[in-house]
């Protein structure tokens, strides 16, 4: 049986831009990674033709569309998982038909969540919840030794390259243990008792190229 599966959420421009900053070494060596995004679609309603999307029997759930799009742009950027533990969850119990207001029973996991170890060694968190969210429907924050690497999105499914990031920013600050003599630097000098106004300025303000993209526009997802 010949099969196509299609990965194209690792072609981004934003993605591309964000692993080239990382292999030039902007971030240092990347000790951690956290991922949050929302599925968009399986919230609270839906349509008749769209109700197959909560059935766990129909291939088409939070866990294999949205979530394991974003899985695989993590993995392009960062490597596979070395090992890994994962937990599904059925948050809602029923959804609304827009149609006629019948209730329709939920079978698919909306509420996903995945860590592990990636090959370089660093930590990674997935979470993936099924429709919006009112706060980030996405936020990927990548963690290095010498800076922070964050992007972000209001259209949460990461599926195609035309719908791009609302934001990607790098961070890069020198380490506080530089600006101090050796073996004489706090572990962290907002938790110790150097007044503020000596603290290192890296500790105080942390200054952002930004690269901005347009905002995707609010049209139905792709089923």
């Amino acid at each position: 049986m010949r099969t196509v599966i299609g990965l194209q959420g690792r072609y981004h421009p934003e993605l591309r831009y964000a692993r080239r900053l990382i292999a030039e070494g902007r971030i240092g060596r990347v000790i951690g990674t956290t991922m949050i995004g929302s599925g968009m679609v399986r919230g609270l309603q839906t349509t008749r033709a769209h109700a197959y999307r909560y059935d766990r029997t129909q291939g088409a759930t939070p866990l294999t569309a949205a979530a394991l799009h974003a899985i695989d742009t993590l993995n392009a950027t960062h490597g596979e998982f070395t090992h890994h533990s994962s937990n599904l969850v059925l948050g809602r119990q029923e959804v609304t038909v827009a149609e006629d207001g019948s209730a329709l029973p939920v079978t698919a996991a909306d509420q996903i969540s995945l860590i592990g170890t990636l090959e370089g060694g660093a930590a990674a968190s997935v979470f993936y919840r099924g429709g919006t969210s009112r706060a980030d429907n996405f936020r990927w924050e990548i963690n290095g030794t010498d800076g922070d690497l964050v992007l972000t999105a209001d259209w949460g499914t990461r599926r195609s390259p035309t719908s791009p990031c609302r934001q990607a920013s790098v961070t890069t600050t020198p380490s506080p243990r530089s600006r101090y003599p050796p073996n004489t630097a706090p572990t962290s000098p907002r938790n110790s008792r150097v007044p503020p106004e000596t603290w290192p300025r890296s500790t105080r303000t942390r200054p952002a190229t930004r690269v901005t993209a347009p905002t995707p526009s609010r049209t139905s997802p792709t089923p």
